[in-house]
């Protein structure tokens, strides 16, 4: 039997494994108001990116491949400088607990 916010219910172990990771219980990820406003940020470039490929694409003859050029690598720099930028923003906010505590 898991254990959360919502008060106790049935869940399969990996799931319980799983959730514990993830949650810590009040339904928060565990990032701060910074992290989620990159998150946010991350999705809507993410979403730009798809557009820009998408129309980029259609004025190309070989549309597919043109789409891929330019979508892929946009979207694994995006991704990778994204996930740093988080987690700087994560550590900033760790160390000042840690200065303060």
């Amino acid at each position: 039997m898991c254990r959360r916010a919502f008060g106790p219910y049935e869940c399969p172990p990996d799931f319980c494994l799983l959730s514990s990771v993830f949650f810590d219980g009040t339904m928060n990820l565990g990032m701060n108001i910074k992290q989620k406003i990159a998150v946010v940020s991350i999705n809507v470039l993410v979403l730009a990116e798809l557009a820009l490929s998408l129309y980029l694409g259609s004025k190309d003859q070989d549309m597919v491949l043109t789409f891929l050029k330019i979508y892929i690598p946009a979207l694994l720099i995006t991704l990778f400088l994204g996930r740093i930028f988080i987690r700087k923003l994560g550590s900033e906010e760790s160390a000042g607990k840690d200065l303060s505590g």
